[in-house]
């Protein structure tokens, strides 16, 4: 998804041809490139990749990026077990930056799931204004409808920005080489606690909040999901709602809102706030 935006916030028209050999052309009318100002992005595929790199040599007026959803945040190390990997969330932000680097440029990224690298890598970036990694619940959401927060691993406690709100914090153990999550360990839930509201970046397949559950003892208390990013693969939205009474995303991704419309009784439950 990639939108295209004036001084007034309007959005502009854009295209793309698409040869018989399957290359893309980014397309977009002069005045419309002479006007562009804002670029709202939400890269998860290749296609979306090539024609933002290719807009950016078009748009030569664009002054702020907003990254919905950043490509490669989750394949942010270099070795993986005894394989070398490209670091790809190193990589496309450098290439963001080779590519938009006008005098006044800013980048502000949503959530970004490779947030620890962004920020021992480039800290020079964020304190020169250039980079800005957006953490901010939603005005949807009030923590002061919960008696607790839980937290599935010390970096989640650490993104989100929620006050003195009481919260507990899981561990889990994983396979150093696969990333996969061995085990989990989540701390007693303190007794009379009738309201809980789990907290996260990005929710994929859910194992780890349907774990959390499980695994917690919750008793009678209702428990709500919060995830900024909605994946969802394997059609995970509608199994997390066995668990949970509500679950609050964005729309950074298309998956929650085509999941929650194949709902048939359970579409108030999911509550999708708009980034876009």
């Amino acid at each position: 998804m990639i939108k295209i935006l004036d001084g007034n916030s309007k959005e502009i028209n854009w295209t793309f041809n698409r040869f018989p050999d399957n290359q893309l052309q980014f397309v977009i009318d002069r005045q419309g490139a002479e006007n562009a100002r804002v670029m709202q992005i939400s890269i998860t595929g290749d296609d979306e990749l090539i024609l933002f790199f290719q807009s950016l040599q078009v748009l030569k007026m664009i002054s702020k990026i907003e990254i919905k959803y950043f490509y490669g945040a989750r394949s942010d190390k270099t070795m993986a077990g005894t394989n070398r990997v490209c670091c790809v969330a190193d990589w496309f932000y450098q290439t963001i930056t080779n590519y938009y680097s006008t005098g006044n440029s800013f980048i502000d990224i949503l959530a970004p799931h490779c947030d620890d690298l962004l920020i021992n890598r480039y800290i020079g970036d964020i304190d020169e204004g250039l980079l800005k990694l957006d953490f901010d619940l939603p005005e949807c959401l009030n923590l002061d409808d919960y008696d607790l927060l839980v937290f599935p691993d010390e970096s989640a406690q650490r993104r989100v920005k929620t006050g003195d709100k009481e919260s507990i914090t899981c561990q889990k153990n994983r396979d150093q080489s696969t990333g996969e999550i061995l085990s989990h360990f989540i701390p007693e839930i303190p007794e009379g606690t009738k309201r809980i509201l789990v907290l996260d970046d990005l929710c994929d397949g859910g194992r780890t909040f349907k774990n959390i559950i499980m695994e917690s003892g919750l008793g009678n208390a209702k428990v709500d999901l919060f995830v900024f990013h909605g994946v969802f693969s394997n059609n995970a939205l509608k199994s997390i709602l066995r668990y949970y009474d509500r679950v609050f995303v964005s729309n950074s991704l298309e998956a929650p809102e085509q999941q929650r419309s194949r709902l048939s009784a359970d579409q108030d439950r999911v509550i999708i706030f708009n980034v876009w």
